[in-house]
């Protein structure tokens, strides 16, 4: 996907109060999410933390819960197509394929990018609707943070990568 495409959609869902379109394939909010806090002998950190920070009824919880175990069946797959393209990618690179089937190449891997992508956005999207609007405040802020660090993060990798 484009850094424009990215952008877009990251303003798109900043402007909507929900959270960033960066997200891969790991949620903020993974599958156990509903599963009752207390119940649970030594959560992975940031979940718990995520519902305390929001103040999640157990009503949201659920909700919640439900529409990433929906979406989760269909972004499964499309992550799993990614890979599989991307290795090709990498194949087609090394190999002696022309410069036509590894473009090729790349143009279904960015598409099936897109795809997953547009799940992932659209779980966001039925996930806003769970929030009230201070929740949403807090969650987007959140992702905002995390936005900024990846970004960070990955300023260095570029850098380093090409010698600077």
């Amino acid at each position: 996907m484009s850094w424009r495409r990215i952008s877009i959609l990251t303003a798109l869902m900043l402007s909507l109060g929900g959270a960033a379109s960066f997200l891969h394939s790991n949620s903020l909010l993974p599958q156990a999410i509903a599963q009752n806090t207390e119940a649970q002998p030594r959560p992975e950190w940031g979940k718990t933390r995520l519902i305390q920070e929001l103040n999640l009824t157990s009503a949201q919880t659920q909700q919640l819960q439900t529409i990433q175990n929906q979406y989760q069946a269909q972004i499964a797959p499309r992550q799993q197509a990614v890979r599989q393209a991307r290795q090709e990618l990498f194949e087609l690179m090394a190999g002696t394929a022309s410069q036509s089937q590894i473009q090729e190449k790349h143009r279904q891997v960015e598409t099936l990018q897109q795809q997953a992508a547009e799940v992932r956005f659209n779980r966001l999207l039925a996930m806003r609707e769970v929030l009230t609007p201070q929740q949403r405040r807090q969650f987007a802020e959140r992702m905002q943070n995390r936005w900024q660090n990846h970004k960070n993060r990955g300023q260095g990798e570029r850098q380093s990568y090409i010698g600077l």
